[in-house]
C-alpha cells in the first residue's frame, strides 16, 4: 500500500517534468511549422502523427484588409490609389485648388522637382507683377538633395534703418520757378528759398529746379515764401498750396523790372511791387494803398491794354506793410484780404475766388478756474465780419452764422467779437474756444503787458498736440521784438513745446505779418500767417 502511494507520488513527479518540457518546447518553436520531428512522447502514452500547420496560410487570411496602405500609394486628398492604377498610366485627373505631392529621390524624381520648382517661380513672378505692394524678401533655405526647398521671411535691418533714415516724413508739394526776361523766359534753376516762417533756413534747388517742402497729408495750407538767385528779382510769394501739388511761381530779371519801370515812368521809391495771377473767377483787384501805376500783362509776361487779353495785374512802386487787397468777380461781388508788401521784393498772388459761404459756429470760453467750457450767449450785434458791419445771425444759445458773399480760399474766416477787449478770431473751425476777460488779464500779466500797451497778441489753439513750431515776423519796422510761451493742458507755461502743449501765446511790437509752421502730430505740417496791428488780441485756431 505504501509501495502504490510511493509510485504515485512519482508518476506525478515524471508528468509534471515532462509538461514543463513540452510547454518549453512549444515556446521556443514560434510561429514555425511543425515537422515530425517535433511530436511530444508522453510515458505509456502515444500520439498519432501530426501534420504540421500551415500558419503563414492561415495568418494572410486572419490579416487580410488590415494592411491595404502597402498596396497603394496615397493621394494629396486622402484617398488611396491603387498601385495597378499607378503602373498602367491610369492615374484619374486632379481637381482645381488641388495638386498631389510625391517624394522621389531617384535621379527621375529629381527631374520632377526641378519642373515643378520652375512652375511654381513662374507663378510666384505673375503674382509679383501682378501685386501693387513691394514683395517682402525671402531667403532660400537648402536641405538634403532632391528635397524641396523652404522659404522663410527674411528681414534686411540695414535696410529698413536705412529707408527710414532717408524717407522724407509725410506728403510733400513742389516749388518751380519760371525766368521772365527780355529777350527770353527759361525754367529757373541755381536758386534758393527763404521760408517766412525761419529767415535763417536756406531750401535749394540744387540745381534741379524744383524745391521739395513738407505738408500733411489730407490737408491745405497757405505758404509763403522768398525766391533769390544771382542777378534776379527776389520775389516773395504767397500761395494756396496741397499735398503732391506743383506750384509755379514768376521770375523776373533785373533788367525786365527796369524796362517796365522805363516805359510807364515810373521811379523805384521803395521798390515794392505787386503780381497778381487772375483766373476765371477774378475779373479785377484793387489794392488800398498808394501806388504809382497798374500795368497788365499778358501770358509772356509782355505789357498790353487793358482793353487787351491779360492774366495779371501789376501794382508798381507801392508802399509797403500790411495793404487791403480786394477782388471782385465777373459779377461784382469783392471779397478782401489782407497781404504784407516788403520793400525791394516782387510780390506775387495767386489767389482763387471760392463763391458765397456760409460759417456756422459755437462759441465757448475758457475761465481760470474750470476745465469746462461755457457757451458764449452774446447779442449777434456783438459779432461782425472782419472789416465790415455785416453781423452775425444768432440761431442759438452760442450758435451763430456769419454769411460772405465772395470769399478767397487763401484767407481765414476772420471776424470779431466784441467785448471788454475786442477778439479778432480766424478758424475755419465749428466749435470756438474764446478766452474770458479774466483769462485775458492772466495773459497780460505773463508778458507783463500793460493795459493800454500798444503790443499785438496771438493766442493759438492747438486741435491736437504738436511736435514741432516756428514762427518769424515780416515787419516794415527794424528794431522790433517777439516773445513766445507755451501753455500746457494743466496750466503750466513754459518757454518749450511739450507733448501737453495746448495753447501758444505770441507777443510781438512788431506790426506785420507772422508766419507759422506748425507740425502736428508725427508729419501733418501746417502753414499759416497772422497779421498784427497795434492793441490787436487775435485768436487763431489750428
Amino acid at each position: 500500500m505504501y509501495y502504490l502511494a510511493d509510485n504515485n507520488k512519482m508518476n506525478l513527479i515524471l508528468i509534471s517534468i515532462l509538461f514543463v518540457l513540452n510547454v518549453s518546447v512549444f515556446g521556443a518553436s514560434g510561429l514555425n511549422d511543425f515537422s515530425r520531428k517535433d511530436h511530444i512522447i508522453v510515458i505509456k502514452k502515444n500520439f498519432k502523427p501530426i501534420s504540421p500547420m500551415k500558419w503563414k496560410t492561415a495568418y494572410k487570411k486572419a490579416t487580410k484588409g488590415l494592411f491595404k496602405s502597402s498596396d497603394t500609394k496615397p493621394l494629396a486628398s486622402g484617398m488611396a490609389l491603387p498601385l495597378a492604377s499607378i503602373k498602367s498610366g491610369n492615374v484619374p485627373k486632379k481637381k482645381e485648388n488641388f495638386e498631389m505631392v510625391f517624394f522621389d529621390y531617384s535621379k527621375e524624381g529629381k527631374s520632377e522637382k526641378k519642373k515643378t520648382n520652375k512652375k511654381i517661380k513662374k507663378n510666384q513672378k505673375q503674382l509679383a507683377q501682378k501685386s501693387l505692394k513691394p514683395q517682402t524678401p525671402t531667403l532660400s533655405i537648402a536641405g538634403s538633395e532632391g528635397a524641396n526647398l523652404k522659404k522663410k521671411e527674411f528681414i534686411d535691418y540695414t535696410k529698413l534703418l536705412s529707408s527710414a533714415y532717408n524717407k522724407s516724413s509725410g506728403s510733400n508739394f513742389k516749388i518751380m520757378s519760371t525766368l521772365y526776361g527780355i529777350k527770353e523766359n527759361v525754367s529757373l534753376s541755381n536758386y534758393e528759398m527763404i521760408p517766412y516762417y525761419n529767415f535763417n533756413e536756406r531750401l535749394s534747388d540744387m540745381g534741379s529746379g524744383e524745391i521739395q517742402i513738407a505738408i500733411g497729408t489730407n490737408g491745405s495750407s497757405v505758404f509763403r515764401g522768398l525766391i533769390q538767385s544771382s542777378d534776379n528779382y527776389p520775389v516773395n510769394f504767397e500761395i494756396s498750396v496741397e499735398a503732391n501739388e506743383i506750384v509755379s511761381i514768376p521770375s523776373f530779371t533785373y533788367e525786365k523790372i527796369e524796362k517796365i519801370l522805363t516805359m510807364k515812368n515810373v521811379k523805384d521809391i521803395t521798390g515794392s511791387h505787386l503780381l497778381i495771377a487772375l483766373n476765371e473767377e477774378v475779373d479785377s483787384t484793387q489794392l488800398e494803398t498808394k501806388y504809382s501805376e497798374k500795368v497788365f500783362l499778358n501770358e509772356r509776361m509782355k505789357i498790353v491794354d487793358e482793353g487787351s487779353d491779360y492774366i495779371y495785374e501789376l501794382y508798381l512802386n507801392v508802399e509797403p506793410g500790411n495793404q487791403l487787397l480786394k477782388f471782385m468777380n465777373r459779377k461784382g461781388k469783392i471779397a478782401e484780404k489782407i497781404i504784407h508788401l516788403s520793400e525791394s521784393e516782387m510780390t506775387y498772388d495767386e489767389s482763387s475766388l471760392t463763391g458765397k459761404k456760409t460759417i456756422n459756429f459755437r462759441l465757448f470760453e475758457e475761465n481760470l478756474t474750470s476745465k469746462k467750457y461755457v457757451p458764449v450767449n452774446v447779442n449777434e450785434k456783438s459779432v461782425k465780419l472782419f472789416n465790415s458791419n455785416k453781423s452775425a445771425v444768432k440761431d442759438g444759445l452760442n450758435s451763430y452764422k456769419l454769411f460772405y458773399d465772395e470769399s478767397i480760399n487763401s484767407f481765414n474766416n476772420y471776424f470779431e467779437l466784441q467785448r471788454k477787449r475786442s477778439l479778432y478770431i480766424g478758424t475755419k473751425s465749428r466749435k470756438i474756444i474764446v478766452p474770458s476777460d479774466e483769462y485775458l488779464d492772466y495773459v497780460l500779466k505773463l508778458f507783463n503787458i500793460a493795459e493800454n500797451s500798444p503790443e499785438c497778441i496771438i493766442q493759438i489753439n492747438l486741435s491736437k498736440p504738436a511736435s514741432g513750431f516756428e514762427l518769424d515776423v515780416k515787419s516794415t519796422k527794424i528794431n522790433g521784438s517777439v516773445d513766445v510761451l507755451y501753455m500746457d493742458k494743466d496750466g503750466t507755461v513754459g518757454r518749450e513745446l511739450t507733448g501737453l502743449t495746448e495753447r501758444v501765446f505770441v507777443i510781438s511790437s512788431d506790426f506785420g505779418a507772422v508766419n507759422f509752421k506748425t507740425t502736428l502730430g508725427k508729419d501733418d505740417t501746417r502753414y499759416h500767417q497772422s497779421f498784427c496791428s497795434e492793441s490787436l488780441y487775435l485768436l487763431e485756431q489750428i
